[in-house]
């Protein structure tokens, strides 16, 4: 089952059209689209950009980079950090 991208569940739930959308994020509505429907990725430095934008998540936005499996300091990536058994 294909879940929607978050950008598109954004944009639904506040009953936007891609167009503001994407002038809100200072994009086309190409971009925009090809995004929505996996043609193009969200690149990290835009997903930063966004996040500060719109407040969604840079993980969701760029789960590549800044997925869950990673920690964050500030805008730097580390390894989780492994407790000693």
């Amino acid at each position: 089952m294909k879940t929607d991208h978050p950008l598109k569940t954004f944009r639904v739930e506040r009953q936007m059209t891609q167009g503001q959308l994407a002038a809100i994020l200072g994009v086309s509505d190409a971009t925009i689209t090809h995004i929505e429907n996996g043609r193009r990725p969200v690149t990290p430095k835009n997903a930063i950009e966004w996040e500060a934008k719109i407040g969604v998540g840079r993980d969701l936005l760029c789960p590549e980079i800044f997925g869950p499996a990673k920690v964050w300091a500030g805008d730097t990536v580390s390894e989780p950090h492994q407790e000693a058994a």
